[in-house]
Order: C-alpha cells, then sequence, then structure tokens
C-alpha cells in the first residue's frame, strides 16, 4: 500500500498506453467467455445429438399472423422423405379480462399428426387421448 500512491500517478502519465491497455485487457476477457460459451454450446448441441434435425417449418413471409394456402400441404406432403405435416395456426388467447398482461399466444394444430412430428415431447398417454378426442382440449 505504501507504493499505491506512485503506481497510480505512473498508471496515468500517459493515458493513451494506459486505456490502450485497459481496453486490450477488456478485449481479451470478452474473447475468452465468448469463446467458452461457444464450445459449451457446441458440446450441448452434439449431447442432443439429431433432437430436431430432421424439422423444417414453413410458414408465411408476413408472419405468424397470415396463413399459407390449404394446398401447400399437399404440395409439402408429396416432397420425397417427408413424413408427416401439421400445420400451426397461431392465435391469440387472453383469459381473467381483455388487460395486456393477460394476453398469450396459442397455437391449433392437428392433434392426430403433432405426436408423430414431435416425437421427442413426453405427454401422458391419457392426455394426449383426451387432447384428441375433445376439440376444445
Amino acid at each position: 500500500m505504501k507504493y499505491f500512491r506512485l503506481v497510480w500517478k505512473n498508471v496515468f502519465r500517459k493515458k493513451t498506453r494506459a486505456f490502450l491497455t485497459m481496453g486490450s485487457i477488456i478485449l481479451v476477457m470478452v474473447l475468452i467467455v465468448v469463446l467458452v460459451s461457444l464450445l459449451d454450446a457446441l458440446a450441448g448441441e452434439a449431447a442432443l445429438g439429431t433432437l430436431g434435425a430432421s424439422r423444417v417449418v414453413v410458414q408465411h413471409a408476413t408472419g405468424l399472423a397470415n396463413f399459407l394456402p390449404l394446398g401447400y400441404r399437399q404440395k409439402i406432403e408429396q416432397i420425397p422423405g417427408v413424413l408427416a405435416v401439421a400445420p400451426e395456426i397461431w392465435f391469440g388467447g387472453t383469459y381473467i379480462d381483455q388487460r395486456p398482461e393477460h394476453f398469450f399466444g396459442q397455437l391449433s394444430t392437428d392433434p392426430e399428426v403433432w405426436p408423430i412430428i414431435n416425437g421427442d415431447v413426453k405427454i401422458d398417454p391419457q392426455q394426449l387421448k383426451t387432447w384428441q378426442s375433445e376439440r376444445d382440449s
């Protein structure tokens, strides 16, 4: 501690050198964090294997609110290698009342085809049967 004042004065004697040194140290730390995060993400992808790699999502160019024509379903089903096609139609939903904090998005889909496409999702067989048999579930 007795040399702190001397060190402090000399660190900022040449401000350009001090800021370049601090900048390079910060840059090195940021690069280390980014690269370690990238390696963790790649390791996580390898652990998941090909989960979801065979799914392709096709949507209207302007977003979820506009639907693809129904004729596209037959065209997509005819593509070699396609196992199943399930349309998912987005619509807004609210609960309790119409306040914005009670809004949540919902997707309607074909309950017979959805389990084929999303086979990795674990659903209780009884709940799946109820969903497939009741229109409003």
